[in-house]
Formats: structure tokens, C-alpha cells, sequence
């Protein structure tokens, strides 16, 4: 009888022990989403029959300040890295006489390839073009 009275005492305390014990769920912050390093080639060409005169290329780098070349020879090009969750941005201004120029932005990383491109073809014009390249996951 007293092994019955110390079993049901126990089997109570235990229950009322499971029942008063607060359940808090622990929410963990997810982890900030890696940023992936892309390879960002920046290209500025002119067609082997053009001519043309590039004044300015203005170029976004990692931190999204922009950088400034003037008068650059062509074909011109830059490569450097960009954390996924910036923009690649280039704008090319100048003269065109004859043929036409390319701007070309193209972004690689681990089997990926993102790129945009813009042409201009007017002749014996001024011009100012731009394009930006989102680089995501």
C-alpha cells in the first residue's frame, strides 16, 4: 500500500511538474543570405569601321560610389568584384562620326551569367548612354 501511495504521488508530482513548466519557442534570427562575389566586366567598343570619340565612362564600384575615366582609348574595359544585392551601373558619353558603340555590362559568378548591353548608332552625334545590371542570388 505504501509502494501504491509513493507511485501515485510521484506519477501526480511529475504531471503537475510537465504542466506548470512554461514552454517558450525560441525564434532564431535566419542568418543574413551570403552575399555572392560577382566578377563584373565593364566593356566599352566601337565597330572596326567606326569612328568615334568617348569623353567620359562613369562606372559604379563595390560600395556603389562611382568612379570617372575621361577620355579613354577603345576598346575599353574594367573588371572588378560586386556583392550580389548591388547594381552594376555605366554610362559612356562622347562623339560618334561613323559606325556605332557597345556598352556592355556582364556579371559572373559560380556558373552564373548575368549581362545587359546598349548601342548607339547614330551618326555624326552626340551621346550619352547608360545601363545598370541588378546583380541578385
Amino acid at each position: 500500500m505504501k509502494l501504491f501511495r509513493f507511485t501515485l504521488l510521484m506519477l501526480i508530482l511529475t504531471v503537475c511538474i510537465l504542466i506548470s513548466c512554461d514552454e517558450t519557442t525560441l525564434q532564431e534570427t535566419p542568418p543574413p543570405s551570403p552575399s555572392v562575389p560577382y566578377i563584373i566586366t565593364y566593356t566599352v567598343t566601337e565597330s572596326s569601321q567606326g569612328t568615334a570619340a568617348v569623353s567620359m565612362i562613369r562606372y559604379a564600384l563595390n560600395d556603389g560610389t562611382l568612379t570617372t575615366v575621361l577620355d579613354p582609348t577603345l576598346p575599353w574595359s574594367r573588371e572588378l568584384s560586386i556583392n550580389s544585392g548591388n547594381q552594376a551601373f555605366m554610362e559612356v558619353s562622347g562623339r560618334l562620326t561613323t559606325g556605332n558603340i557597345l556598352l556592355r555590362i556582364e556579371a559572373r559568378s559560380e556558373g552564373n551569367v548575368l549581362e545587359t548591353s546598349k548601342n548607339f548608332n547614330e551618326s555624326n552625334a552626340n551621346f550619352s548612354i547608360s545601363d545598370t545590371l541588378d546583380i541578385e542570388l
